[in-house]
């Protein structure tokens, strides 16, 4: 039977990598492969990887607030019903077999370097490089500019216990951001990361903040192999003095 079209919906994840969802996004990979299958035998097929609708669908009525906000922070943005079916028809008219009908907020992407996706660097542009952790101070009480995705801790020149405070409110500020609070008060430094309502996206989202933040590289398994806030700041404040611990080989070389 001859078709005029042959129409897959995928989802962007599938192609821009949604964290915790590898088995949904392989899902919506074998569907945008279909498509280029059938495309290169000659026969009609185009894949439109969807981003989010902001018309609540069963498969989008479980995501709570907190679960939109950190869509937000990651620049994926609500398509409107209207923006849909105008890029349904426009996407009709492509000569590809994929193509991705989402709505990006790129500032918002460009401001998080440690968690870009690479397929949308000629979007982006350049990442900016990432500063030595210490070149942004924090401010007391956990606000400021370590707040803000990308930002660095300062730790230099501070003694072991204003250090490992520190620690603790940087963990604790971008642990309720995370969680959509407004102020680490929310965040008890004792209680688990799973009490607390963490999943394995949250998870992700917190090791990439406080990466960018000290400038260290962290499993994604983080908060799950250290599941407190004071046992992560711990955890830094081993990884940072690892790290200015001097090189044995370097300083027998200058001597």
């Amino acid at each position: 039977t001859h078709l005029d079209f042959f129409i897959l919906f995928s989802a962007a994840g599938g192609v821009l990598g949604s964290a915790g969802q590898a088995n949904y996004a392989a899902a919506n990979g074998y569907l945008d492969a279909l498509a280029d299958h059938r495309r290169g035998a000659g026969l009609p097929a185009v894949s439109m990887a969807w981003g989010l609708w902001e018309e609540v669908s069963e498969m989008t009525g479980g995501l709570g607030e907190g679960d939109l906000a950190r869509l937000r922070r990651a620049g994926v943005l609500p398509l409107s019903s209207a923006d849909g079916l105008a890029l349904f028809d426009l996407a009709l008219g492509q000569d590809r077999p994929l193509v991705l009908p989402v709505r990006l907020d790129l500032a918002a992407m460009r401001a998080r370097p440690g968690a870009r996706p690479a397929l949308l660097r000629g979007l982006l542009g350049a990442a900016p490089s990432r500063a030595v952790a210490g070149s942004t101070p924090v401010a007391p009480g956990g606000t400021g500019d370590a707040g803000e995705p990308g930002a660095t801790l300062s730790l230099s020149g501070l003694p072991a216990t204003e250090r490992a405070h520190a620690l603790r409110e940087l963990v604790r500020t971008q642990a309720a951001l995370v969680l959509g609070y407004a102020a680490a008060d929310a965040i008890d430094d004792e209680r688990g990361f799973l009490d607390a309502g963490y999943d394995s996206l949250r998870a992700v989202e917190l090791r990439n903040r406080l990466s960018a933040a000290t400038g260290l590289r962290l499993p994604s398994t983080l908060v799950f192999d250290h599941p407190t806030p004071a046992e992560v700041a711990g955890r830094l404040n081993e990884l940072l003095r690892e790290r200015e611990r001097p090189d044995a080989e370097a300083l027998l070389a200058r001597l």
